[in-house]
């Protein structure tokens, strides 16, 4: 795998941000991004509450263009059924699926109905909450959690 030169804003913190993180995956080619993820189990990344996540039974969540990667690799590109978690710990059945728009393709994650929504009566407009995707053998699970 090339080896990326740069001079990042995380070698003073210790750490590198989404942001970083993004920009450094975008100086990698199409191949050496899937050998990357082909090794990975999960993704996170930050989502923030919106009025769709909210209002529509489904609850859609969408997933950032960056990771479309480990979802071809894991074969969840078109439809896959899954657990999602949600912060309080309760559960549903949920599944990542695939549509086209006016921009493009784009990946969700949605809530089966019918749900009665208990997970999510705690969160509101503009929350913060980070959401995590695992691939564990043919098992695909999401889990929502709260940012303090």
């Amino acid at each position: 795998m090339t080896k990326i030169n740069a001079r990042c804003r995380h070698e003073e913190r210790g750490f590198m941000d989404l942001e970083e993180i993004k920009e450094l995956l975008n100086k990698l080619s199409k191949q050496e991004r899937e050998e990357l993820f082909k090794n990975l189990q999960r993704i996170t990344f930050d989502f923030k509450i919106n009025k769709s996540f909210l209002n529509y039974p489904a609850h859609p969540l969408t997933i950032p263009k960056e990771f479309y990667a480990f979802l071809d690799i894991h074969g969840i590109l078109k439809k896959q059924d899954a657990t999602v978690v949600f912060p309080d710990g309760s559960t549903a059945a949920g599944y990542i699926c695939c549509s086209k728009a006016g921009w493009g393709v784009y990946h969700q994650i949605k809530i089966r109905s019918p749900y009665s929504g208990a997970g999510i009566s705690g969160l509101k407009i503009g929350d913060a909450i980070k959401v995590e995707i695992f691939k564990i053998d043919e098992k695909t699970r999401i889990e929502l959690s709260t940012q303090k």
